[in-house]
């Protein structure tokens, strides 16, 4: 059963990235890659010298936008694209499960979004070992934490997609990728100088938002930080887990009870 349901959620999520590439998204990527190259050698004409700091938290602060950008693009439309096409019923008699549909096309804006930080990843590793400038092994943690930002970000879009419009759902993503940061804060400080139901409304308001802050180590990266310990990665993976799990399970049953 479980093998049966990989290989549904497989298909689907491979007809995703397949639809993507033929219309030419990753190419948007490989365009705003261009872009990164061409910053580089502007910098590396003048000369990074005493510029490392800045050209390490530019350029990882460029990665986390285009990122961002890419997966609530890739993810907010998958759902309306296909019911608007009338290809999402065709789907559902093969026969294949609502719940299927939606993970399976989670999981393939999931890869495209990956497949675009990767190549952003690699343009700016390419671009720092041509400047001189050291990355650090925490590199590496620093793209593999952003790829379950990525995910949990592509479960919101699916989300949202499924209980708002497609604009709407592509606006609130964006604020949201852009804002937790900022209404986390907010919440923990209504949460220390509040009592009762407030303080519980704030601190329930801070777990239900995914805070896409915590996966953030592009300060790390920037002044040379040795890697973060192995429990650190693997207890922000469950947490990832857990988010999408919820956000997918609400998409869900707004799915379920949507004409298709």
């Amino acid at each position: 059963m479980v093998g049966r349901k990989a290989v549904v959620w497989g298909t689907l999520a491979q007809a995703a990235v397949l639809d993507s590439i033929r219309r030419k998204d990753m190419a948007v990527a490989g365009i705003l890659s261009v872009l990164l190259v061409a910053g580089a050698g502007l910098l590396g004409r003048f000369g990074v010298r005493g510029l490392e700091l800045f050209l390490k938290d530019a350029s990882l602060t460029v990665i986390e936008i285009l990122s961002s950008v890419m997966a609530v693009l890739f993810s907010t439309r998958q759902v309306p694209e296909e019911i608007a096409r009338r290809t999402a019923l065709p789907l559902l008699a093969r026969p294949i499960g609502r719940g299927d549909f939606l993970i399976g096309k989670f999981l393939g804006a999931w890869a495209l979004a990956c497949m675009a930080l990767a190549l952003f990843g690699g343009i700016v590793a390419g671009m720092a070992w041509a400047l001189g400038v050291g990355l650090g092994q925490i590199y590496i943690q620093y793209l593999l934490l952003r790829a379950l930002a990525l995910g949990v970000l592509c479960a919101l879009g699916i989300a949202l997609s499924c209980w708002t419009t497609a604009p709407a759902a592509t606006t609130l993503a964006l604020v949201l990728s852009v804002g937790t940061g900022t209404f986390g804060r907010a919440l923990m400080l209504v949460e220390g100088s509040s009592e009762g139901a407030a303080r519980n409304i704030a601190r329930t308001a801070w777990l239900a938002l995914p805070q896409f802050n915590l996966f953030d180590l592009k300060e790390k990266v920037a002044y040379g930080w040795p890697p973060v310990a192995g429990w650190v990665v693997w207890g922000l993976a469950a947490y990832a887990a857990l988010h999408c799990f919820v956000l997918l399970a609400l998409a869900n049953a707004r799915f379920q009870r949507q004409a298709l």
